[in-house]
């Protein structure tokens, strides 16, 4: 909620605005951990939280991954945000664009219990940034943006999404179908392929 003014209590009783943060945050060892990260950005001026919405956000984030082909997510198992025939439509779409280098999109979801993600270290980080502003005062969305990007080392490119970037992207699956259609609750990992309309869902173990 901007704007961020601890120890005012103005702010606590007045109208602000929800800002939205999705972040793509890399993994890989502790030295370059977040060199690739991108935070995707906006408010409830430009969009609110919605599946098509959180999709948009998706697609944001991959036409910044401009030669990459074989792209993986590690996601929570939040089924209104992650895990819905919303974002899987949309990444069919995106997975079998032309003007993609996409081959395939794999999504795995973290099992309950192992729910440590690079992005919660990547929170604290902008949560520490946030605390080194004077007072601690977040007051528009561009101190928000400027705090991001200051955040972690300066490892993020912040995407603002304008509102040509929010789509009308609809959940494409047949209603008719769907009882024969997979349980989604019960998929851990999913895979998109270039050429196929279809979901691929692939097993794996965790230790």
């Amino acid at each position: 909620m901007l704007p961020r003014m601890p120890g005012v209590k103005t702010a606590v009783f007045t109208k602000r605005i929800s800002a939205f943060h999705e972040t793509f945050a890399s993994v890989g060892k502790k030295s370059s951990s977040k060199k690739n990260s991108i935070s995707v950005i906006w408010h409830e001026g430009i969009a609110g939280r919605k599946a098509e919405e959180v999709a948009s956000a998706f697609v944001t984030a991959l036409n910044k991954e401009q030669d990459v082909k074989h792209v993986i997510y590690w996601v929570d198992n939040c089924t209104a945000q992650n895990k819905n025939w919303c974002l899987l439509t949309t990444l069919v779409t995106v997975v079998n664009d032309p003007m993609t280098p996409l081959e395939d999109i794999t999504l795995k979801y973290f099992e309950p219990g192992h729910t440590f993600m690079s992005a919660d270290s990547f929170h604290h980080g902008v949560e520490k940034e946030m605390r080194k502003r004077p007072g601690g005062a977040v007051l528009d969305f561009e101190d928000f943006k400027s705090v991001i990007a200051s955040s972690n080392s300066g490892k993020v490119k912040v995407v603002e999404i304008q509102s040509r970037n929010i789509l009308a992207w609809r959940a494409g699956h047949s209603l008719a179908k769907l009882k024969k259609a997979p349980n989604l609750s019960n998929m851990t990992v999913i895979q998109l392929r270039r050429g196929s309309r279809e979901f691929f869902k692939l097993n794996w173990t965790s230790s």
